[in-house]
């Protein structure tokens, strides 16, 4: 009854096998990179123009069939021809991904790997040609549906077996690589589509249609495969498809991970090149044209130790004012310039050696309270890196600008929201007044905006001259996910 069902079927189970194998095609052609720095990214192509040719060769044997009624012989001949070239093109595109992948993981010349790939999938689609070219003289002219028959087999053996079980061998081999992203997923994926790969190896190019005049094929074929197993061939290849095709959608985060990664070095390099140009502007606007003037003063009160003692001693005192302005400038730098430590401390423990470090600079006293460490612990580096940059942002102004006695530094997780919340008890500012005035501090009030943003929340700053500023930033929590 199931036999029945499933061979009355046989077009749909087809159509679904070129499908699954077209899809694959399509999904790697929108998604892979040509100049990743992973082997396997750029050697995809070859496996997406299999998926692409092999689907559509597989589709010839649903429409071919309904077209027999409306067209003449001969066209519906050359249409199988087509079809029987186009999988073993397909199967070549395979040869041409193994044999590419396969010289990339083992090295060596590029140059002799380019001849190679050049060379030996084109030697061996000629050959094939040659061969049933040469073999219609005597049988196709004759018997052409032995004929087609025989150029399908000759194309599975060499091509489709080979093909496919080298591709399954190298695709395992990327496994050392892919394992730099310390990511198990992947690694499951990349074992899946290596597995299938080479089922699918077998299901393809050792079980051929029945013929006596290919050893292997009279008795290892279609109809032994479908009297063993009460299901067509078609049906295991289309599985085998399906799993590649889940798993190489799953491979595929290794291209959507190295391009994040591009883009975040981008924005790292973009924000370094910004900070250098902002401490450049405010050592040249700032500390150094104070320290020229300091150095006038100094010269002046060279002389007036001469002439007016009482003078001189003030100009002395205000001088080591503002040398005392300046220090705290330079602490400030120093601690903005504070590298991140990341591989084996939290968030807290950062936190907590950032603040003991800016009351050392500073003089300035500093309250740290964290509630709930349990859920800051699974925060990734990621989001330790960002609120860590928010914080020392916070700190370094305060130093900076704020002329505070007390700081407090505090982060709450409140139900799905993390809050995290900079107060000092300094001089304030009107930030409208400031925004022009004070380009420096505002670009780092909007650094912090951004940091809070990339991590899906918002900042808000509460400040008014003479009461101090208080910084706060909302990040969803959800479930140890920021």
């Amino acid at each position: 009854m199931l036999n029945q069902i499933l061979l009355s079927n046989m077009v749909i189970i087809t159509f679904v096998y070129g499908l699954t194998f077209f899809l694959i095609g399509v999904v790697i052609q929108l998604k892979y990179i040509k100049d990743s720095s992973f082997k396997i990214a750029f050697s995809l192509r070859w496996l997406a123009r299999f998926g692409i040719i092999h689907g559509f060769a597989e589709w010839g044997d649903v429409f071919i069939p309904i077209q027999a009624g409306y067209l003449p012989a001969d066209t519906i001949f050359l249409m199988r021809i087509l079809k029987m070239s186009m999988c073993t093109l397909s199967f070549t595109m395979l040869i041409c991904f193994s044999l590419e992948l396969g010289m990339k993981t083992l090295g060596g010349s590029k140059s002799l790997n380019k001849r190679l790939l050049a060379i030996v999938p084109s030697f061996m689609f000629l050959f094939w040609t040659l061969l049933i070219v040469v073999n219609y003289q005597t049988l196709g002219k004759y018997e052409p549906e032995h004929w087609l028959k025989h150029g399908e087999i000759l194309a599975r053996y060499t091509f489709g077996l080979s093909g496919a079980l080298f591709s399954g061998i190298v695709l395992f081999l990327q496994k050392t690589e892919l394992n730099r992203l310390k990511n198990a997923e992947v690694i499951k994926n990349l074992i899946g589509a290596s597995m299938s790969m080479m089922l699918y190896s077998l299901a393809t190019g050792l079980i051929v249609p029945p013929a006596e005049s290919f050893i292997l094929a009279s008795s290892v074929n279609t109809t032994w495969f479908f009297a063993t197993f009460h299901f067509p061939v078609q049906i295991l290849r289309t599985l085998c498809g399906i799993i590649i095709l889940y798993n190489v959608v799953g491979l595929l985060k290794v291209v959507d991970w190295e391009k994040h990664n591009r883009l975040d070095e981008v924005e790292r390099k973009q924000a370094v090149l910004q900070e250098r140009e902002r401490f450049a502007r405010d050592l040249h606007d700032g500390i150094i044209q104070s320290l020229y003037a300091i150095g006038l003063n100094i010269e002046n009160s060279m002389f007036l130790t001469r002439e007016n003692t009482v003078q001189a001693q003030d100009t002395l005192s205000e001088v080591m004012n503002k040398l005392n302005g300046i220090i705290n400038k330079i602490r400030a730098y120093i601690l903005n310039l504070r590298p991140i430590q990341l591989q084996n401390l939290d968030l807290s423990q950062q936190l907590a050696n950032l603040v003991n470090e800016f009351k050392a600079n500073s003089l300035i006293e500093a309250h740290l309270t964290l509630e709930d460490k349990q859920a800051i612990t699974e925060l990734s580096p990621f989001q330790v890196e960002q609120l860590y940059l928010i914080v020392q942002e916070a700190l370094s102004n305060i130093l900076r600008h704020a002329s505070a006695t007390s700081a407090e530094i505090q982060l709450v997780l409140n139900k799905n929201l993390l809050c995290l919340s900079i107060k000092d008890n300094g001089k304030g500012f009107n930030r409208l007044d400031h925004m022009s005035e004070n380009k420096g501090e505002q670009y780092g009030l909007d650094n912090m905006a951004k940091r809070a943003q990339i991590l899906g929340g918002n900042l808000q700053i509460v400040s008014s001259e003479g009461h101090g500023t208080k910084i706060e930033a909302s990040i969803p929590f959800i479930g140890g996910v920021v």
